[in-house]
């Protein structure tokens, strides 16, 4: 597989909410994300039983049965994060995918220094679920979830892949606490790297206890840490800690940061598996660090990858996830597909309790690679089998991927670019950074679309068609082009036409909320509202919280003779609109005004048509011919 990032960044915002900046393959955008109402994975609150096979891998946390399910979860959680340009962008990347082995890696980053961020790293990330299908996208190769955390601090240099992987496995089962299968794990690891002993090497610790642990780092170069034992949330401290073993076999915790302290060192080290209870869980707001957990210290100590869990976690899914992991890190796939493999192995011994999710990968590097490639010892390797001709070959198609890919991170840059400036208003500058682009490749649909997008701001409607037709043509696959080109072809009055992309772009993806309502739009330009209608209840279905939705399924109402309904869509359209969309407030708010007038309701009419004012003010507003002329109609006094 490899891997696309697609990456959102979630900040402190105002009134309750964040902001989220994405960074795609497909441009760059801006949303918000508000904290679900319910916001506790499965697996919060529980109570120990039959449910879960096998002892749980927790202390002072009994294993828990779910309260709400993680379908529910999922979907809600996807709805809130994945809005307007999010969501656009997420289908535009994932539409762009070629062949079953390219895939879009979801990163959830956070900044650690800001201790209001802390709630967010508690949600249940790994349960994201795409409404329309109910497709869990950690429980897919293409679409894995992992989580970053803005360490700032130097980055750990890239070391070449070595020619022999050391695992240096820590298992720690304390008398004081209930035993675990650590005896099985270790087989399984053993069998899912046997045949590769020349390549790997597995040392496994007598005993689990943190003196071991350090003399066997500091005894030779280890890429690999595997802790199989206890993890828990320290009360003293507020700080999530593993359990290794004392001398005297009893227990002893060690919080997560004294643990990324003493790894620091050990430059070799690329990835820490901690199979442990809560070891990838936050404090949240208590304490006097709110990102304290195990594997949160861990990767703001630098280490590059860490799997962690993020709740309880029974023995016989820690060994499942284990033995399934490593069989595919031994067989090739890059982490992110290995935890996938891992995550649909839980599954299949635990099904239907959403125990799959538990497992959580936080990843430092931007492409998720823990080595680089050996690809100068391939090239010498070639030149003694094959001599200098196929070696000169080699350097030669080397150089050739090495300039095509330097000219799509050229083509990206150029069309990064382009977006900001256009967003800074400075449109010609964007003109020429998107035309730029499309110099070094033409057929870039992600440059044409948003060369399109420019095009249409300065006016030149016949331009930006040309563009929007070529995006279609680049990328056939890709809803957001079927989606822009609809909405062109609708504002030129072309309503067939229109009706035929935007068809076709919720055809490829079923989902795409936005797509649904400028289908509803046509719909109701053509004067057809019972289509209209579906169009719209098709969107909500999607996206609930889509406040245009609402207004235009009021709109198909109001044309099909039904005021009152009308209202009721409007008065649920009005609270979802952000302080932001102050303009589709109004408009909303006039159309809440016509419809109280259409059910007779004149004072309440006159009263919508004063707030519409107040948000609108103005001659210059769209509607304000419109509302003058309803407000006369109305008798509403004083009028402006």
């Amino acid at each position: 597989m490899k891997y696309e990032s697609f990456a959102l960044r979630i900040e402190p915002s105002s009134g309750g909410s964040y902001a989220v900046s994405v960074q795609s393959p497909q441009g760059e955008g801006q949303g918000t994300f508000q904290v679900l109402r319910s916001s506790e994975p499965p697996w919060a609150e529980a109570e120990s039983g039959p449910g879960r096979a096998g002892e749980s891998r927790e202390l002072d946390t009994p294993l828990s049965t779910r309260e709400a399910p993680a379908l529910d979860i999922g979907k809600e959680l996807f709805r809130s994060l994945f809005r307007d340009e999010a969501a656009n962008l997420f289908h535009a990347c994932l539409g762009s995918l070629r062949g079953q082995h390219q895939g879009l890696r979801i990163n959830i980053s956070i900044d650690p220094r800001r201790p209001e961020l802390a709630p967010l790293q508690k949600l249940p990330w790994e349960l994201l679920c795409r409404p329309e299908t109910e497709d869990f996208l950690c429980l897919s190769r293409r679409t894995p979830v992992v989580r970053s955390l803005e360490a700032h601090r130097e980055r750990r240099p890239v070391i070449a892949r070595p020619r022999r992987l050391r695992i240096l496995v820590v298992a720690a089962s304390p008398t004081d606490c209930s035993s675990l299968a650590v005896a099985r794990e270790r087989t399984n690891l053993e069998e899912a790297w046997k045949g590769q002993e020349k390549s790997v090497e597995i040392v496994f610790l007598e005993r689990g206890g943190l003196e071991e642990m350090r003399q066997a780092l500091l005894a030779a170069p280890f890429h690999i840490l595997h802790f199989m034992g206890h993890g828990k949330f320290d009360n003293e401290s507020s700080e999530g800690a593993l359990v290794f073993e004392r001398c005297d076999g009893i227990g002893q915790s060690f919080e997560g940061r004294r643990l990324a302290q003493m790894l620091h060192d050990f430059k070799s080290l690329r990835l820490v598996i901690l199979n442990a209870c809560h070891t990838a869980e936050a404090v949240g707001m208590h304490g006097p660090n709110p990102f304290a957990g195990v594997a949160s210290s861990l990767v703001m100590g630098g280490v590059p990858a860490v799997v962690a869990m993020s709740g309880p976690v029974s023995d016989l899914a820690a060994v499942a996830f284990s033995r399934t992991f490593y069989q595919r890190l031994a067989a090739g796939d890059p982490i992110e597909a290995a935890v996938t493999e891992g995550r649909l192995a839980i599954q299949r011994t635990e099904p239907g309790d959403g125990a799959w999710a538990t497992p959580a990968l936080f990843l430092r590097s931007s492409d998720g690679r823990l080595f680089a490639p050996r690809s100068t010892i391939w090239a010498r390797r070639a030149a003694l089998l094959m001599g200098f001709a196929v070696a000169l070959a080699l350097v030669w198609a080397l150089a050739a991927g090495w300039l095509r890919e330097r000219h799509t991170a050229e083509v990206m840059r150029l069309t990064n670019d382009g977006i900001g400036l256009l967003k800074l208003g400075r449109k010609e500058e964007a003109r020429r950074a998107l035309r730029s682009a499309l110099d070094i490749d033409p057929g870039n649909a992600a440059a044409l679309g948003n060369l399109a997008a420019v095009e249409m701001q300065l006016g030149d409607d016949e331009a930006a068609l040309v563009h929007l037709q070529a995006a279609v043509r680049a990328a056939p696959e890709e809803a957001i082009h079927h989606y822009n080109l609809g909405n062109l072809l609708a504002r030129k009055k072309r309503y067939e036409e229109a009706l035929s992309s935007l068809r076709r772009a919720v055809e490829i993806d079923p989902s795409y909320a936005n797509a649904y309502n400028e289908l509803g739009n046509v719909y109701l330009e053509l004067d057809r509202p019972a289509e209209a209608r579906k169009a719209f209840e098709a969107g909500l279905s999607h996206d609930p919280t889509l406040a245009k939705l609402h207004k235009n399924l009021a709109r198909a109402a109001l044309a099909e003779g039904h005021p009152e309904e009308a209202i009721l869509h409007l008065e649920a359209a009005l609270p979802l609109y952000s302080p932001a969309e102050l303009a589709g407030k109004a408009e909303a708010t006039y159309w809440l005004a016509v419809a109280k007038a259409a059910a007779g309701r004149a004072k309440d009419a006159c009263a919508a048509l004063q707030e519409f004012e107040l948000l609108s003010p103005g001659p210059l507003s769209p509607l304000a011919k419109e509302a003058a002329l309803l407000a006369k109609n109305q008798r509403c006094t004083p009028w402006p």
